[in-house]
């Protein structure tokens, strides 16, 4: 039986920086847009914007085809890349669309509509129906 450790060990490597607070969500925890909602299987923002600094890649589209809450797609976007993502569970859909929502933009008459929607409770209306 062949030891699969051995035959790979060539090609691994030990990457000190990419430590667990870089690599999992902890790093998130200090980044509103990334840590409002937390999604346990996400990694941290700072760990793509590692790994696209590393391998300089500064231009072109990524495909995150297991997007979760879309840590990949917006953080390569802040950097100027394009981002596809596919993600078929509705929480990560439902993430991504709010992430979506609050990097658009809300301005000051967005918030005062918001909260005047939050007073009114008319969702409760609308489950009553």
């Amino acid at each position: 039986m062949l030891n699969v450790f051995s035959i790979w060990t060539v090609r691994w490597s030990v990457q000190p920086s990419l430590t667990r607070s870089l690599v999992s969500f902890q790093a998130n925890k200090s980044r509103p847009f990334y840590r409002w909602y937390k999604y346990k299987e996400a990694f941290s923002a700072s760990l793509v914007e590692y790994l696209l600094h590393k391998y300089r890649i500064s231009k072109g589209t990524i495909l995150d085809p297991f997007a979760g809450s879309g840590t990949a797609l917006f953080a390569a976007s802040e950097v100027g890349i394009d981002a596809d993502g596919i993600e078929l569970l509705p929480i990560g859909q439902q993430i991504i669309a709010t992430k979506k929502l609050l990097d658009s933009g809300l301005d000051a008459a967005d918030f005062d509509r918001l909260n005047l929607w939050s007073a009114l409770r008319l969702y409760i209306l609308a489950l009553l129906d």
